[in-house]
């Protein structure tokens, strides 16, 4: 905001104070506390591992979907919602139990097998949301996805291991 010039500066605070009285923001308002509440219970989080835009294109990899499958593979867009959407559907909440089943899923994977899976087309004709795209040619974007997919599972799988060994569950939260 306090980039913006005076006058948009002044148009945006004013779309805010509208929307702050609509129903909708109220409503949303109530859908935060109470899914505040329910987190209350489940105690102290850890740190974030953030997946950045590749969340979808590994859930394809992981499962040859975009859209919920089957455990425990689908974890990254499946769980107990808490509130409403928050950009990408709603916080979802993940037991203990079946972040020990995605752990030992991801165990069984490497990196090497994942990079074999990206295939630009297959991903783009699929609609993974993330794909990059532009004027650069597709053997660019199809190294680019391999890039992402080799840095970002062995993250995502220690992860996940480190809160299974804790006994923890997961907070999947796509924004």
């Amino acid at each position: 905001m306090a980039r913006l010039p005076p006058h948009k500066q002044a148009e945006a605070e004013a779309r805010f104070r509208e929307r702050e009285t609509a129903p909708y923001f109220k409503d949303a308002q109530a859908e935060w506390a109470k899914a505040r509440e329910r987190l209350a219970t489940v105690g102290p989080l850890e740190p974030a591992l953030d997946l950045e835009k590749s969340w979808h294109v590994l859930h394809y990899l992981l499962t040859g979907n975009v859209g919920p499958t089957a455990p425990p593979a689908d974890l990254l867009l499946t769980g107990e919602e808490l509130g409403g959407d928050v950009g990408y559907g709603p916080v979802r909440l993940h037991d203990a139990s079946a972040t020990r089943a995605f752990a030992d899923f991801l165990e069984g994977l490497d990196a090497p097998t994942l990079v074999g899976r990206v295939n630009i087309d297959e991903l783009q004709q699929a609609g993974v949301y993330g794909i990059p795209m532009g004027p650069s040619p597709k053997a660019e974007f199809q190294r680019e996805l391999q890039a992402e997919a080799e840095s970002f599972l062995p993250q995502l799988r220690d992860y996940v291991a480190a809160m299974a060994e804790k006994q923890n569950g997961l907070l999947v939260w796509l924004s």
